[in-house]
């Protein structure tokens, strides 16, 4: 009966646990562009570390699927071998604008526009795509839990304007 007359007197006198804040769009797109902005630069320790242990990887080259603790570094490997087999240098990844971006509590769901870039036999190369990623919040910082690539069919780069933009 004390515990209920307390807790009473602490709603009637507006006391309350605090709120969070919900993230802002910026600091969910944090973690996506940590993650592909140092790959870019080749700076695979700070990319690695955009990622939950526990990350788990969708792209759209073989085995297609990667997670664990290690994987991200078997999707490096594969995606490495995967490149070399179809002659293809010079990568870049671009991300856009989120076209979604929600939290709730510590998780998060965002999917942004990218670009990728690169040569293939020494033609410039462009694909458009949309990236889906899960984050977690761990120890206030947003993680990448998982991440998706769908990409549209690569093409010489120019010739895209031809190409519906991607939906």
């Amino acid at each position: 009966m004390r515990r209920r007359a307390i807790a009473a007197s602490l709603l009637i006198l507006g006391v309350s646990a605090p709120v969070m804040a919900a993230p802002t769009t910026a600091e969910l797109m944090a973690a996506p562009h940590q993650f592909v902005d140092s790959i870019d630069k080749g700076k695979f320790d700070v990319a690695a570390a955009a990622l939950t242990a526990d990350v788990t990887i969708v792209d759209e080259f073989p085995p297609h699927a990667w997670s664990g603790p290690d994987a991200f570094k078997h999707w490096g490997a594969d995606f490495d071998a995967t490149s070399k087999a179809a002659h293809m240098t010079n990568d870049h990844v671009r991300l856009g604008d989120p076209l979604v971006a929600e939290a709730e509590g510590d998780v998060a769901y965002v999917v942004a526009a990218a670009s990728e870039t690169y040569k293939q036999d020494g033609k410039a190369m462009a694909e458009t795509a949309r990236v889906a990623f899960a984050l977690r919040r761990e120890g206030g910082v947003w993680k990448i839990a998982a991440f998706a690539w769908a990409g549209r069919e690569p093409h010489l780069k120019g010739a895209g304007a031809a190409k519906k933009p991607m939906p």
